[in-house]
């Protein structure tokens, strides 16, 4: 579990730490002394430590080929907060996949040795027109499923057997 200061709670990391989250987050004084704690030492140190990251951030380098030549239509969002004092980079790439299209993204970062690149390649019409045909025989499957329970329920129902006589009177 660890202390969000962007929420101002606990949050648990594994099922496990769920009992004690509730607990520390139903504690008002509790959670109020963790966030001053959080203005005491982590605000004051970050203002210090600031300029010294910052000058030292290292952004990732992300590229996008297709078929081997670099793509110019590429939108990259800036640094995205995770809430754990990570964060991410969104990459869009706009393109109209053709077949026998081969993307590859490439990222370079200080933390990594060299660049990790990874291949990417659109649904080819085969993979599609599988796909759909699952999904149609799903579907039928399902229709076709239904209607045999409601017949069967509806037959199951029977008929009413006559009482013998001279039980009721």
């Amino acid at each position: 579990m660890y202390f969000d200061s962007e929420r101002g709670k606990f949050v648990a990391v594994a099922e496990l730490g769920e009992p004690a989250v509730k607990r520390a987050n139903q504690d008002k004084d509790f959670l109020r002394s963790e966030m001053a704690n959080v203005d005491v030492f982590c605000r004051r140190n970050y203002g210090i430590l600031e300029p010294f990251s910052q000058a030292r951030r290292v952004q990732p380098k992300i590229k996008w080929f297709r078929n081997g030549k670099e793509e110019p239509k590429v939108w990259t969002t800036d640094l995205i907060r995770n809430g754990d004092w990570t964060f991410h980079i969104e990459v869009m790439l706009e393109t109209k996949p053709e077949r026998g299209d081969v993307y590859t993204c490439q990222v370079e970062h200080a933390s990594f040795e060299g660049p990790v690149t990874v291949k990417w390649e659109p649904q080819s019409d085969s993979a599609r027109s599988k796909m759909w045909t699952g999904i149609v025989g799903i579907v039928l499957g399902l229709v076709f499923g239904a209607t045999g329970l409601a017949l069967y329920l509806k037959n199951k129902k029977g008929r009413a057997v006559p009482q013998p006589a001279g039980l009721i009177d």
